[in-house]
């Protein structure tokens, strides 16, 4: 399911800060697992390199050992790596260190010690072990720029350098106001180290480190009021266990971080984060379906604290892509040749048969329209790009990237929403319908990248966490079905990981001494494949609307465009969002310009005929995910559950404000009204405990008639006085409530089909028992024949997903798009200057 548009249209600051720790917190139940495996993820894939970073490791550490372990400071120098006795640790002629940094590795390491001295840390506050985890990773930092590297290009090397500050921050470039502890920021090799940084900014960030202490009842009952947020590092370190409600905050909040740095660095693809509870330290690697972590690294012993220098040592000498970065995207200063900053997105060509090359065609773009929005997902970013760089300023390419869902088996990987889009694009000219536009593409693939035998290999989930985890740690797709069956046979749990326990409810994750109860499967790491592809025409999102009439005719075209392939592709798209909806708009004959709509990113999209599908999938964007799939209806989804989602996007469109100025005005509006009117923020989720059924319950609800439907959400779309009508602030969305209450009629209430197609609750009504199958009596009695009816359940949501009221209802659909786009244009008409 996308999570890529979180519906936070018309939301306050507030509330959106509100709904992302809601989020945070549930996404912290279930998406974070313990894979010892995972610091082998850091390690660079070339050998020479490995072998240069395993043996600064150890020169690190033992360095940081001794000027631990040495109550006499003077003898330091003796028992250095760098000195006689521990020339060979690095293979390397005796190398000393030079007095500046002697004494600045001298200073560190003092500095850091009472974080590993049991008795030392008796204060409760966390800002305490701040500076003890800033000084660890600088100590770490000088000590590995004093070793002679000089074997392997260093333009590739990387530091990576703490906050200077001494209290938690919010970084310069945050589009939200929390406050994070520490992070870990990447410069360049050649840059000076000093203190940290003291400018933090998202763009930067490599990882966002939480720390916290022990906020057990046992301690902070003998705190003061002043105190009570402290805790006793002391009985931390003693007990050596990771107090559990300090984990669960701490998982919260490097979801919340991490999200914005998915969002600030467009070619991010995992992102690393580091929790300390105490003196226990963890790493984490965050993927598109959930987070990796490490067990306890604890820094009071010299394995512990070696674990956590060698995934920094590994973190700066590792290739850009086991960094977590996307190898075909690069950032390029152009500035001295007056281009300013810009991307160069290298996409995998097409052959003239439309097959895969293993050449690129680059593209240049200023910067991308459509970031990621959040932590888990497929990461999808779009840029308005160009073929040369000299026609930057004017893009007319669409640049997507993504890690989209793929099949996994031998031979060349299926690569579906290409696969989808050239059979579009073949089916469209030699059909071509009139007044239809779709995108078209010009390039795409996989990105490639090279595994650690120096291979090309498609940079998918395999390789990225590599074989042999991915494999350990995968999706296993026919575990979920017999595990709610009861079946709990060894042949499923074979292939579970060790971490998993299976059972006819859910699976048992285990972290540290924590036991919860986690969803099924969802943890599991789905096989997945970085994408790129390039398409025409290049389009506006659905806010670039100028008014009502335009909105109509945007979302009218997408859905004759989502028909024409239904009916002449048999393709379903099942992801129809305010997101995959563009605004496009050309030339006409007589200089003017007409407005269009163009449907966009069909990952999700199938043939529904295909008969590997061999069970329902739910897909879509949160908000607008039609009722049966929100309640995961074990039919396959039809063209009408996209047809609800549009009615759903329309809603939000005209509740909200249909671009950036009419939000502005409703956002006003909304503050002054209980906030339990607006019952259209129900779809989206926010309240507290809602779950997918929750929602659907919602809709169904406000479905059901039409009055419920005016009254529930139509309702609140503005529309002035006719007597304010001049003078109102409002916008006026009159013909928006006229369309949406006719595509209402057309799904929910055809007058054209049964009457047990109308509304959305489900209802009760007899039959005779033989249309289900029962025997019936042959008395003719009163009694008999009351007895020969049962009592069965109505679901109109199931019978018009039937034909022929299917059909009925798709065509009266249609026909309401089309009359409404045309009254649209002709309204645009009228009102344009002669």
């Amino acid at each position: 399911m996308s999570s890529e548009s979180l519906g936070n249209s018309g939301s306050s600051e507030s509330e959106r800060n509100s709904k992302s720790k809601q989020e945070s917190s549930s996404l912290a139940q279930e998406k974070i697992i313990v894979v010892p495996e995972v610091l082998f993820l850091a390690l660079p894939l070339d050998n020479k390199t490995r072998s240069i970073a395993a043996d600064a490791t150890k020169s690190v550490t033992q360095l940081l050992q001794a000027m631990l372990s040495l109550t006499d400071q003077n003898l330091l120098p003796e028992l250095s790596p760098h000195s006689e006795q521990g020339a060979d640790t690095l293979g390397q002629p005796p190398v000393l260190l030079p007095d500046d940094v002697y004494s600045r590795l001298q200073s560190l390491a003092r500095d850091f010690k009472p974080w590993v001295d049991c008795n030392a840390a008796t204060e409760r506050d966390e800002t305490i072990i701040y500076p003890y985890f800033r000084k660890l990773v600088l100590f770490v930092m000088e000590g590995l720029k004093a070793l002679p590297l000089a074997t392997s290009p260093r333009d590739r090397y990387r530091l990576l350098l703490p906050y200077t500050g001494s209290r938690d921050f919010t970084p310069k470039d945050s589009l939200e106001n929390f406050r994070m502890d520490q992070a870990l920021f990447i410069r360049n090799w050649g840059d000076d180290i000093g203190n940290g940084i003291d400018e933090p900014k998202y763009v930067d960030m490599l990882a966002v480190v939480e720390i916290k202490v022990d906020d057990s009842p046992k301690a902070s009952s003998k705190t003061s009021s002043r105190t009570s947020s402290k805790s006793n590092l002391a009985s931390l370190n003693a007990s050596g266990v990771c107090p559990k409600s300090n984990i669960g905050v701490v998982h919260g909040q490097l979801i919340r971080y991490t999200r914005q740095i998915y969002e600030h660095q467009h070619n991010r693809l995992l992102v690393w984060g580091v929790s300390s509870c105490g003196s226990l330290v963890r790493v984490y690697l965050f993927g598109p379906d959930c987070a990796l972590s490490t067990d306890d690294l604890d820094m009071r012993t010299s394995a512990g604290r070696k674990q956590f220098i060698g995934w920094l040592i590994n973190m700066c000498l590792c290739e850009d892509v086991r960094c977590g970065l996307i190898p075909s995207m690069r950032y390029v200063d152009g500035t001295a040749a007056g281009k300013g900053m810009y991307w160069e997105l290298s996409v995998p060509k097409l052959d003239s048969n439309g097959a895969e090359t293993d050449e690129t065609t680059v593209y240049y773009s200023k910067k991308p329209s459509v970031a990621a929005g959040s932590t888990f997902g497929r990461h999808t970013r779009g840029f308005p790009a160009s073929a040369t760089l000299d026609d930057i300023d004017n893009p007319d390419v669409f640049v997507k990237v993504a890690w989209q869902y793929a099949d996994r088996g031998p031979g060349p990987i299926r690569k579906a929403e290409i696969q989808h889009l050239m059979d579009i694009r073949d089916k469209y000219a030699s059909a071509r319908p009139n007044g239809v536009e779709i995108p078209r593409i010009l390039a795409g693939g996989t990105v490639a990248t090279m595994d650690r035998d120096g291979k090309r290999v498609y940079l998918t989930s395999d390789t990225a966490y590599e074989n042999d985890i991915a494999t350990r740690y995968r999706m296993i797709d026919d575990v979920p079905m017999a595990a709610d069956k009861g079946n709990s046979s060894s042949r499923f749990r074979s292939q579970l990981p060790p971490s998993f326990n299976l059972d006819s409810n859910a699976f048992a994750r285990t972290i540290g001494n924590e036991v919860s109860a986690v969803p099924r499967a969802r943890r599991l790491l789905a096989f997945r494949q970085v994408n790129m592809l390039a398409t025409k025409p290049l389009c506006e999102p659905l806010s670039s609307v100028r008014n009502a009439d335009e909105l109509i005719i945007v979302l009218a075209d997408a859905m004759l465009a989502h028909n024409w392939m239904r009916t002449e592709c048999n393709l379903l798209h099942r992801d129809i969002s305010s997101n995959n909806i563009m605004v496009g708009r050309r030339r006409t004959s007589d200089g003017g310009y007409e407005v269009y709509g163009l449907l966009i990113d069909f990952d999700y999209a199938i043939n529904p005929s295909d008969r590997r599908l061999s069970r329902p999938e739910r897909t879509g964007t949160l908000p607008f995910m039609s009722i049966l799939n929100l309640e995961a209806h074990p039919e396959q989804q039809t063209e009408l559950a996209d047809m609800e989602s549009l009615l759903y996007v329309l809603c939000f469109q005209a509740t909200f404000g249909i671009n950036e100025a009419d939000a502005k005005v409703l956002r006003l509006t909304h503050e002054t009204l209980d906030p339990s009117l607006l019952k259209i923020k129900k779809w989206q989720g926010w309240q507290e405990g809602k779950t997918m059924a929750s929602i659907a319950s919602d809709k169904r609800g406000h479905l059901d008639s039409l009055r419920m439907f005016e009254a529930d959400i139509t309702g609140y779309f503005p529309v002035p006085d006719f007597d304010d009508l001049e003078d109102s602030d409002l916008p006026n969305y009159y013909d928006l409530q006229l369309f949406a209450c006719e595509l209402y009629g057309a799904l929910f209430a055809n007058p054209c089909v049964d009457k047990r197609c109308h509304g959305a609750k489900q209802t009760s009504t007899r039959v005779p028992r033989r249309q289900i199958g029962n025997p019936v009596e042959e008395d003719n009695s009163l009694n008999a024949r009351l007895r020969n009816l049962t009592l069965v359940k109505v679901d109109p949501l199931v019978e018009r997903a039937k034909d022929p009221a299917k059909k009925t209802i798709v065509d009266s659909f249609i026909k309401a798009m089309k009359d409404n786009a045309a009254s649209a244009r002709k309204r645009i008409t009228a009102l344009s200057p002669s």
